[in-house]
């Protein structure tokens, strides 16, 4: 052999090596998407590189998807599976983009109009409270009036936090705001489809400086002179936000069916509940005895009127009202004196809730004097 000969076979050896090595490689999906140029597809009956051709450049797209039905791996697998339904990678692509593409996100405005329309909706269905509505009326008319314009995938959490911060809110009531308008973007996200992802997610709430404070409550005292003071047709929402672990908006939603005197029960329905779950309350002995002569059989339990003006008729009495202050008393005294599992069962709060706020607030026996208010021993 002639030394151009023998040159010549060598090159010939070391490609035939070359496309050996190229057509082992050709069943990595990701080797496949690093070929550029003219690719190579191997014959399903064969598996040496005598089995490689190059693949024609010049087909249309139905013809493309057809030949490549005898590749291997999975684009081979990928292309089969569109033949069999006579679908080229085209028209699967043109699909899918269809499906998936999302038109231009709406702006605030529409997307707080779509709430509330949707949780108009849940009202009628009974699915949430009126009180959800309302709360979301609210939130809505305030982020309409700092996004109304804005697309909402512009809007950013920093943006939402800045404009909260700067209203004239308590603590507390500015991350009750920001739970909503987070709700509000988890159903652009989840429900419909509007944005990809939701700007409130992990954001964390305003930290309240004020948080650690010891909650204030009624002496025993004080709540008997409430309660004297209180008019006739508020006493029951007043003697029972005080004597169980029952939320004041619960309470102004019962009617009177719910209670069951006989049984020293009051059974919330789940509509009804803050949580969206049934309550069955313990009655004790002194708001049972309380509740007996006013009683009725049927009707709502509150009087049509609001509860801040009466609030508001008993300072003008010389009385003081810390925020919340029933509900702090109840569950100050019913930890004192039945502990904190049986609370957390009545007031619908954690042990650790309990225990961080309302543990050693009173003694067990200013509890025992509180639960005796309203009857003689």
């Amino acid at each position: 052999m002639s030394e151009c000969e023998s040159s010549n076979h060598d090159i010939l050896h070391s490609r035939q090596i070359k496309t050996s090595e190229r057509a082992a490689d050709l069943d990595d999906p990701e080797e496949v998407a690093r070929s550029p140029g003219t690719r190579l597809f191997r014959d399903g009956a064969r598996g040496s590189a005598r089995g490689l051709r190059p693949e024609p450049q010049n087909r249309g797209p139905r013809d493309y998807g057809q030949a490549n039905t005898r590749g291997s791996g999975l684009r081979g697998r990928l292309f089969a599976d569109l033949a069999a339904i006579g679908r080229t990678l085209r028209e699967a692509t043109d699909f899918y983009l269809a499906e998936h593409r999302r038109p231009p996100a709406p702006s605030g405005a529409v997307l707080a109009e779509k709430v509330l329309a949707e949780y108009e909706r849940r009202v009628e269905a009974r699915e949430v409270s009126r009180r959800h509505l309302e709360t979301f009326r609210e939130v809505a008319s305030k982020f309409r009036a700092e996004f109304d314009a804005t697309p909402i995938d512009k809007i950013r959490a920093g943006e939402v936090k800045r404009w909260l911060g700067g209203l004239p809110l308590a603590i507390k009531t500015r991350n009750k705001l920001l739970g909503y308008v987070g709700a509000m973007f988890r159903l652009a996200v989840g429900e419909w489809n509007l944005i990809e992802k939701n700007p409130l997610a992990g954001v964390a709430k305003f930290s309240d400086p004020h948080s650690g404070r010891r909650v204030s409550v009624f002496t025993p005292e004080e709540m008997g002179a409430v309660l004297s003071a209180v008019t006739p047709d508020w006493l029951p929402v007043f003697a029972i936000n005080a004597f169980t672990g029952l939320r004041r908006a619960e309470i102004e939603r019962m009617i009177w069916s719910e209670i069951k005197l006989d049984r020293r029960l009051i059974d919330l329905p789940f509509t009804k509940s803050k949580n969206g779950r049934r309550k069955l309350i313990t009655i004790p002995e002194n708001l049972a005895r309380m509740l007996a002569p006013v009683a009725r059989s049927e009707g709502p339990v509150a009087p049509n009127r609001r509860f801040d003006l009466e609030v508001r008729r008993l300072k003008t009495l010389g009385l003081k009202w810390p925020p919340n202050v029933l509900r702090h008393s109840f569950c100050s005294y019913a930890v004192a004196l039945r502990g904190f599992e049986w609370t957390a069962s009545q007031a619908d709060h954690s042990v650790k809730m309990l225990r961080d706020h309302y543990w050693e607030v009173v003694t067990k026996e200013e509890a025992e004097r509180y639960f005796a208010i309203g009857y003689d021993e």
